[in-house]
């Protein structure tokens, strides 16, 4: 939205600066600093209450008149975000005041093993709590809101399910709740293809893991603790729990909050809990925190194996090339190579050629064993063929074979956009090179 200077001060002098600042989607005082900004006066305080009663302040002139650029007071984007930001706390509002209703599962209703499980272990710690006092059943509180400070052993004892259940750390009210939540959560993750894993080890006990396309996220149950005064009542519970009371000055109590945490056992980079909305009805949003982390994982894996991938294809070529270089630079040291075992040769061949004629002329004996060591000489310098070698690497090189191709000095420069992993060119000169 965009004003001359001239018009934003009529404007300013013709309404209160509260009233046109909504026209602008401005507050009041951002309004106030684009005018001081711009050098446009601004009505004194008390103005508009002696307008009413006849006694308005006369309007001054605006300095440097001639100066009339256009000025930008609030940008599209700006004035949508702050709508968005407005309805969103409106509905936050709402939610609080209002908030929905949910019906959690029952227990008798649990679909999911470990669900199952974990109930019928909260059922046999709640049996032992009721054995160790006689006072406080848990049906008569059950239904009951918390009380902080606790009052009785159920909200200060803590349930921990073994490693047939859940990874979950609370009191027994909160611990079924924590059950009934888990066994719908995992059903609506299932519905997105998302898979739950259960470990175990020794070391960190049982862990959850939310799991899609190799990725995976670990999350559990907790209630968090807190430490508060201790006091006489506190005292005789601990008692009644662990049958002795510490003689500290503080106790840890249960805050009666249920939490999930998202990340290791020891480190939870999010949690999501009983707030404005308690923790059933925030499933939901529990599911779409999950999918959007996997996703986001994924992605990130994704892009990782592209840039990999990208590296070892450049690695290809260049390695490629650089051995096609060297091969051609070691080509003089071979024909030099070559051309000393030739000279040997042809020196060789006329050697034998004269022996052979010296030979003829001893006694038949001497002269068979003259010829015998000819011949086997002769054997061995076929072996020594430096020309008929020198074409067989002429001929294959020609071909530019694709498989067993050990000439690379003839083999082509691999190009910039090669992809070794749809074209297996030169895949077998390189596992076959050797050097001559």
């Amino acid at each position: 939205m965009e004003k001359t200077r001239q018009e934003l001060f009529e404007l300013v002098w013709s309404m209160p600066m509260t009233k046109l600042s909504k026209q602008f989607e401005l507050s009041d005082v951002g309004l106030r600093k684009i005018c001081i900004k711009n050098q446009i006066p601004l009505p004194p305080q008390g103005h508009w209450t002696r307008k009413q009663f006849g006694k308005e302040d006369p309007t001054p002139d605006l300095p440097k008149r001639n100066f009339n650029p256009t000025i930008k007071l609030n940008d599209e984007y700006k004035i949508q975000f702050n709508r968005e930001i407005s309805e969103a706390k409106k509905v936050a509002k709402q939610l609080a005041l209002n908030p929905p209703t949910t019906t959690l599962r029952k227990p008798d209703q649990l679909n999911h093993e470990r669900c199952i499980t974990a109930y019928e272990e909260v059922k046999e710690f709640i049996a032992s709590m009721e054995a160790k006092q006689c006072i406080v059943k848990f049906s008569s509180i059950k239904d009951k809101p918390p009380s902080f400070p606790p009052t009785n052993i159920f909200s200060l004892a803590y349930f921990r399910s073994s490693k047939e259940g859940l990874p979950l750390y609370a009191t027994a009210r909160n611990a079924i709740r924590a059950i009934c939540i888990a066994d719908e959560l995992f059903e609506k993750l299932s519905e997105k293809d998302i898979e739950i894993r259960f470990e175990y080890d020794d070391r960190s006990g049982s862990t959850m893991y939310a799991a899609k396309d190799k990725e995976r996220l670990q999350f559990q149950f907790r209630e968090p603790y807190t430490k508060i005064s201790r006091t006489p009542s506190l005292s005789r519970i601990e008692k009644q729990l662990h049958n002795y009371a510490w003689g500290s000055e503080k106790i840890e109590v249960p805050k009666n909050v249920l939490c999930i945490n998202f990340g290791w056992s020891s480190y939870s980079h999010k949690s999501i809990k009983d707030s404005g909305l308690r923790l059933e009805q925030q499933i939901d949003k529990v599911v779409d925190y999950i999918v959007d982390d996997l996703n986001e994982k994924i992605e990130d894996r994704k892009q990782s194996e592209i840039r990999q991938r990208e590296y070892d294809r450049k690695k290809h070529i260049r390695e490629f090339n650089e051995r096609i270089a060297q091969d051609r630079k070691k080509q003089l040291e071979h024909a030099l190579k070559e051309s000393k075992d030739l000279e040997s040769l042809i020196r060789m061949k006329l050697y034998l050629k004269t022996m052979k004629e010296i030979f003829a002329k001893l006694p038949e004996e001497e002269q068979a064993a003259g010829m015998a060591w000819i011949s086997l000489v002769k054997q061995e310098l076929r072996t020594i063929q430096p020309v008929e070698t020198r074409i067989k690497k002429i001929k294959r090189a020609a071909k530019k074979t694709k498989k067993k191709n050990k000439d690379l000095w003839y083999a082509d420069l691999l190009p910039e956009d090669h992809d070794p992993d749809f074209e297996e060119e030169y895949a077998q000169e390189l596992e076959n090179y050797i050097d001559f």
